[in-house]
């Protein structure tokens, strides 16, 4: 993850998505109050912005710009999901 606005890159993981958002739970302990930043999430070669509208103790939920493409969302859910 991305924070467009500083460039600050954020390790974590993907706990869940869908076409239109997804969950992105940080490495870190402890999560900044991050509400309406936008950011850019990559995984593999999929690329793909979005506005952070929650930030809650499990991860930040993120609205997407666009809707992912199925593939996309197919390819990231068989690979990268960590509770399905």
């Amino acid at each position: 993850l991305i924070i467009l606005d500083s460039s600050q890159h954020i390790e974590g993981v993907i706990t869940e998505i869908s076409e239109g958002g997804v969950k992105f739970r940080p490495a870190s302990h402890f999560l900044l109050e991050r509400n309406s930043e936008r950011v850019s999430i990559i995984v593999d070669d999929i690329n793909t912005t979005g506005t952070i509208r929650a930030s809650r103790a499990d991860g930040y939920g993120i609205q997407l710009i666009d809707k992912l493409a199925e593939d996309d969302l197919t390819f990231i859910v068989d690979n990268y999901i960590v509770s399905k």
